[in-house]
């Protein structure tokens, strides 16, 4: 070939060109990496959030609770009690045994959804197990406060939980302890 000005800078123009192309296979590969993160990111909230949750009720399951649970009795003290209530369900095996699970399962979201409308945006509603339920206060001044929550927390059973199959009518047994005084 003549040696003219492109035969003379042929290489360079070859060799810029070549690294052109492997910055873009390596932005590409970049952008490939950073989704893949941002979906195992977003993978391993949902497996949390399925891990912490109660997959009938929607509520806070036994492991979601001890976690709240730590920190509310992390940062309570005598001005500053956490209360928490165990509520167990009367009259639910009875609906559970005539009636069968799937009428059970969902007389159990009514009741949370239902616990859930009667308590604060801050308080914590957790489904213990089976007809069980735990609610924790934090942050509360006296014991008449707990009391309240409590008469609060059993009107909710009042009246009949309403669904396709029927009325039901369930009661519950509340108990409270207070910390750091319990």
């Amino acid at each position: 070939l003549p040696a003219n000005g492109l035969t003379m800078h042929l290489f360079q123009i070859g060799a810029t060109l070549d690294m052109i192309l492997f910055l873009r296979v390596v932005a590409l590969r970049g952008k490939q990496l950073r989704q893949e993160g941002q979906r195992a990111l977003v993978e391993r909230d949902a497996l949390r959030e399925m891990a912490h949750t109660d997959a009938l009720t929607g509520l806070l399951n036994r492991r979601g609770l001890d976690t709240v649970l730590a920190g509310l009795l992390a940062h309570g003290d005598p001005q500053r009690l956490t209360a928490v209530y165990m509520l167990d369900l009367n009259g639910f095996k009875q609906v559970n045994d005539n009636h069968g699970h799937a009428v059970g399962d969902r007389l159990l979201a009514a009741v949370g959804r239902r616990l859930r409308n009667s308590l604060r945006s801050t308080d914590v509603l957790a489904r213990h197990g089976g007809d069980e339920f735990v609610v924790a206060v934090g942050g509360l001044s006296s014991l008449e406060q707990a009391e309240h929550l409590a008469q609060q927390v059993t009107r909710a059973f009042e009246a009949p939980f309403v669904l396709h199959e029927g009325s039901f009518t369930l009661g519950s047994a509340v108990g409270c302890s207070l910390a750091p005084r319990d």
